[in-house]
């Protein structure tokens, strides 16, 4: 029986999961607990533990739960790369913190610059004009409402072109990769990662 005790603000509307990392691959609110798969593991985090991923087929497998089926949502989370050459385990492959498979949401780090990106998987994506190319820590998070999307970095927004896919929800969902394959592993750390609902 795990007793969750929050001695800050209440949680902020529309939470729907928040994984802490602390570790256990836990959902703090909405009980879509993940399991760790491949070497995903705990290590620092931004607060207190967080998930570390080497980027190769690794991740914490959540299953398809209809809570994290959204077309408008905020994904936020603290992520730190583990290498400034890439942001997987290999060059030419993006770096997904959270995703879904084919058809699904996904939101990572691009290949090529690290930048921030939101896809619809294996189909379309937008990503920002802002790069993550340190080792630090840092906030990330993605609004989308409807065609509405900005990206916010350590609290600074960023506004991207409409952008306004179906998503659909074929496979599973994985924190630091795609639900296909655990493709697009993330090298790196996540910590605190939080998924919203939005009107």
């Amino acid at each position: 029986l795990v007793t969750l005790v929050f001695p800050c603000a209440p949680a902020a509307a529309g939470l729907v999961s928040w994984w802490r990392g602390e570790g256990i691959a836990h959902d703090a609110i909405g009980g879509n607990d993940g399991i760790l798969a491949g070497q995903a593991s705990y290590g620092p985090g931004k607060v207190g533990q967080g998930f570390v991923f080497g980027g190769n087929t690794e991740g914490v497998l959540l299953g398809n739960p209809a809570s994290l089926r959204l077309q408008n949502f905020t994904i936020e989370a603290w992520i730190r790369r583990a290498s400034t050459a890439y942001v997987s385990s290999r060059p030419g492959v993006d770096g997904l913190f959270f995703g879904f498979g084919g058809g699904g949401y996904g939101l990572g780090l691009d290949r090529e610059s690290g930048r921030p990106f939101l896809s619809r998987i294996g189909v379309s994506a937008v990503i920002a004009n802002t790069r993550i190319s340190d080792t630090n820590f840092h906030h990330l998070a993605v609004t989308k409402s409807g065609g509405d999307v900005v990206f916010y970095v350590d609290g600074v927004a960023h506004a991207v072109p409409e952008y306004a896919p179906v998503f659909t929800f074929a496979t599973s969902a994985v924190i630091g990769a795609s639900g296909a394959n655990f493709d697009a592993a993330f090298n790196g750390s996540v910590d605190e990662l939080a998924i919203y609902s939005r009107a």
